[in-house]
């Protein structure tokens, strides 16, 4: 999905934000979808479901045009994942394993486009806390984990998010923030 950042009035600061905006809209529409499921996010762009990856999101701002976000979404749909090797399943799963049922990827789709529109516009209302709605369904907050950023490994507990979609690891040193980062693995 490629995103004009002048109609969503997102500012260069609130576009680091856009991957946990997407995650939440990813969210909402998954929680549509499927009832009596637990809906996590996992900074900064993974969606699991009852604990299980099942989608991850990329945006890509630098090979964009000017002003654009580039927005990619991978959801494991109606792939069943039931025939994969216990290693994967035990880590990820798709809608079609959770709900017992396929789904029509047009109606997937529409959903999520709409959640997508919603959530980015409300990046640019200065009232709108992401942080307190992103914390609520965040599935590292209070797990010691390891951040790999710009090749060295930080390990600390997960604080949340903050406002402006920073990763809070409290460590040793006290409490930092990540813009950035791959999460290595949780202790």
């Amino acid at each position: 999905l490629v995103v004009d950042c002048d109609r969503f009035s997102l500012t260069p600061e609130n576009r680091p934000k856009a991957s946990l905006t997407v995650g939440l809209a990813m969210r909402e529409t998954l929680s549509e979808l499927l009832s009596d499921v637990h809906i996590g996010l996992k900074w900064p762009n993974d969606v699991f479901l009852n604990g299980r990856k099942t989608c991850g999101i990329l945006i890509e701002t630098r090979a964009a045009p000017a002003n654009r976000l580039v927005i990619g979404v991978g959801l494991n749909v109606n792939n069943s994942l039931s025939a994969a090797p216990d290693a994967i399943r035990e880590i990820a799963t798709s809608l079609i394993d959770v709900a017992g049922q396929s789904f029509a990827l047009p109606d997937v789709l529409i959903r999520l486009i709409g959640q997508i529109e919603l959530n980015l516009h409300r990046l640019s209302v200065p009232r709108d806390d992401l942080r307190t709605r992103w914390r609520r369904f965040c599935v590292l907050r209070g797990q010691t984990v390891i951040l790999d950023v710009n090749n060295r490994q930080v390990v600390g507990e997960c604080q949340g998010v903050d406002r402006d979609g920073a990763l809070l690891l409290k460590t040793g040193s006290g409490t930092k923030r990540f813009f950035s980062g791959i999460i290595a693995g949780i202790m």
